[in-house]
């Protein structure tokens, strides 16, 4: 019984909380920025990937 009773009030509290009723005060900042463009750099091809050789199997 005290479980069911904790699980509504925790319901109401939250219903409480979300609904608007308790006063909120949200700050804004307002940043004048302007717009970063990043610089179009042409980087060479990287080469191409080269794998390890291969141990050799004792036979």
């Amino acid at each position: 019984m005290i479980i069911a009773i904790s699980i509504i009030a925790v319901a109401a509290l939250g219903y409480y909380a979300y609904s608007g009723s308790i006063p909120e005060q949200t700050a804004s900042i307002g940043v004048d920025m302007p717009d970063l463009v990043p610089p179009d750099v042409d980087l060479p091809e990287p080469p191409a990937p080269v794998l390890p050789p291969t141990a050799e199997q004792p036979g």
